[in-house]
């Protein structure tokens, strides 16, 4: 596929991406667990992170 120029131009921001996908998903993460385990909503920084009645913590960004 080396002579596609669609396959180059989508190869390098397959590549470029990875990288911001991989941050995303640390961030995500990180985030949830400093959420404090009694608390039902946490906000700040243009996020708001939520927990269900289940536990489950989702975030969520704040557009205001």
């Amino acid at each position: 596929m080396s002579s596609s120029n669609s396959w180059g131009e989508l190869a390098a921001t397959f590549r470029q991406a990875r990288a911001a996908h991989e941050q995303h998903e640390t961030a995500k993460s990180e985030l949830k667990k400093l959420m404090p385990e009694d608390a039902k909503e946490a906000l700040g920084h243009g996020l708001r992170a939520k927990r269900s009645k289940s536990g489950c913590r989702q975030l969520l960004t704040c557009w205001r």
